[in-house]
């Protein structure tokens, strides 16, 4: 029998940033960041903004990749492409997070998403897929949804409905974030952990 190796979990973590908002707000605004490839399916949240009741919703996707070309295609057949905005891969997604309502990753797996942290660092209500490690991130901060676009639809009008409920749940990401998150707790974390190791093999 093989002797069982202990392990130890550090979550990565985020630096704390805060970014001003840099557009004038016209609409309410969603925002995902996650590359146009396999496992990430923005082709449901696309096809969920076509049947939101609010049609003054945009959605902003960042990123790039294969799948890019589909998603601009359904765009423009759904009839709602001067509602989504691709923006290609960015090296500013909290700026984008600053302004929007609502951080959102869909996908069909993952494991601890670095772009649900900076949502939680930027202090935003979550909808995400409930798939690999992601309900560790989503408690009371947000809705853990089934790859089903009437599914993302409730939970996004949901939050669209009501303010007070946006900023509870934006609040309580941050908290999340301070708790569990933060980059100064990541490094102690790795710190202590490679000392600790030192200390026994001495």
């Amino acid at each position: 029998m093989n002797k069982r190796h202990p392990g130890t979990v550090i979550h990565n973590g985020v630096r704390k940033e805060v970014f001003q908002h840099s557009l004038i707000k016209k609409h309410p605004t969603i925002v995902m960041a996650a590359r146009f490839d396999v496992p990430k399916r923005q082709d449901l949240l696309i096809r969920a903004l076509e049947k939101i009741s609010d049609k003054s919703l945009h959605l902003i996707l960042l990123g790039d990749g294969p799948k890019l070309l589909a998603c601009q295609e359904l765009a423009n057949n759904l009839n709602i492409e001067n509602r989504v905005h691709f923006l290609g891969s960015v090296t500013n997604v909290r700026e984008y997070y600053a302004d929007a309502d609502i951080v959102m990753l869909i996908s069909d797996y993952e494991a601890l998403p670095i772009s649900i942290i900076e949502g939680l660092a930027s202090a935003k209500p979550i909808i995400a897929s409930n798939v690999g490690g992601i309900n560790e991130l989503i408690q009371n901060n947000g809705f853990l949804v089934a790859n089903s676009v009437n599914e993302i639809v409730q939970c996004v009008q949901l939050l669209l409905e009501n303010r007070n409920l946006r900023n509870d749940m934006g609040q309580k990401s941050f908290e999340m974030f301070q708790n569990e998150y933060t980059e100064r707790k990541m490094l102690s974390k790795t710190f202590n952990l490679y000392n600790s190791v030192m200390q026994i093999k001495r």
